[in-house]
Parts: C-alpha cells; structure tokens; sequence
C-alpha cells in the first residue's frame, strides 16, 4: 500500500479550502443573506455570529440547533479586522465553513 506524504494532505486541504472559499465569495459583499425571504435562517446564524449565544431569537425554522458553525464564526468575527466593504460575519462564516469543506474532503480522500 502506498504511503501518502502529510505534505500532500497539506496542499490538498489548500486547494479545497481555497475552492470553497472563492465558491462562498459573493456573499462577502454582492449581497446580504439574512435580507433574502429565501434565506430566513441566515437572519439567525448572522446573529449569534455577531452577538454569541447571550440572547435567544425565536426560531421558525429549527436554526437554533444548528450552533457548530456560527459559534466558532462568533469566535473568528471578534479577531477579523475590518475590510472595507467586506462583511464580517459572513467572512467568520465563510471561513469556518471552508475549513470544514477542506477538512472532510482531506479525511475522505
């Protein structure tokens, strides 16, 4: 059996990490998810990544179980500094969300 080099998991975590972050890069500052009717559920995740978890939002649509993702974006949202017409809270999101897409496609592989 052939033994892969952890220096090709590296490079391989890079190029999809790097993927899903420019598939993700229309919402930085093209639009506003949360003020799309389509994407109700955003208004929530892009609260709790801007405000934690102190205040409960009421939730129509069972958002409030899904907490992984937003709760380290809060985490990436207080250390991003501030880049011009970027959205900060969808940037903390997208990259948690990058880093998780190049996380399993690394273990799948």
């Amino acid at each position: 059996m052939m033994q892969i080099k952890p220096a090709f998991y590296f490079c391989f975590f890079i190029l999809f990490f790097l993927m899903s972050f420019f598939l993700g890069y229309a919402t930085l500052n093209r639009f506003y998810p949360p003020d799309l009717p389509q994407l109700s559920d955003t208004y929530y995740y892009f609260h709790v990544v801007q405000n934690g978890f102190k205040e409960r939002l009421s939730d129509d649509f069972g958002a409030s179980t899904r907490f992984l993702i937003p709760g380290l974006a809060n985490l990436l949202y207080f250390s991003i500094p501030d880049l011009g017409s970027w959205n900060k809270a969808a940037l903390s999101i997208l990259l948690v969300n990058s880093g998780f897409v190049a996380g399993i496609a690394c273990l799948t592989f």
